[in-house]
């Protein structure tokens, strides 16, 4: 059964053993530096970055994460996408669990405590789960190429939606 725990990471810290773990996974899939992840999870005063982060858990082992930022990787490239404060970012599901409709969970999940915090919509950018975001109802805002990626930029609002 899939479980999910929010961090809220101006209220509680996470537990240094999920730190390290998603750590490993970010570097292994986006190549962001340990330290760098290390230190957005671990500063509990820095509340002008991470929202939340949700953490997944199947029969108590961590298969997945992601969360909600106000900055992220784009605004290197392109500073005008920091107008748009909620970003959707950084979901990751362990290989072995993917594919079995686990991501659109945790994505179900991230959007119901970002609706709980009055969020009104979420931005993000892929390269890879276009499909997967779409199925969950985000529209493409526009395509831009960085560096040797493709990456489509999208939106989901629910500003005027109920729930």
């Amino acid at each position: 059964m899939l479980t999910f725990r929010v961090h809220d990471l101006t209220e509680t810290k996470l537990e240094t053993e999920w730190i390290q773990t998603i750590a490993k996974w970010y570097k292994q899939e986006w190549n962001i530096a340990h330290e760098k992840t290390i230190q957005q999870l671990s500063d509990t005063s820095d509340t002008k970055n991470v929202v939340f982060q949700i953490l997944a858990f199947e029969n108590g082992e961590l298969i997945g994460t992601g969360g909600v930022y106000h900055e992220v990787g784009i605004h290197q490239h392109d500073p005008s996408y920091a107008q748009h404060k909620n970003w959707l970012a950084l979901v990751y599901t362990l290989p072995t669990h993917r594919r079995k409709g686990k991501g659109l969970r945790i994505l179900g999940e991230i959007e119901s405590v970002a609706k709980s915090k009055n969020l009104e919509d979420l931005y993000l950018f892929t390269d890879t789960a276009i499909n997967l975001y779409k199925r969950a109802n985000y529209k493409t805002v526009e395509t831009i190429k960085v560096r040797d990626r493709q990456l489509t930029i999208m939106k989901k609002c629910w500003m005027n939606q109920k729930g």
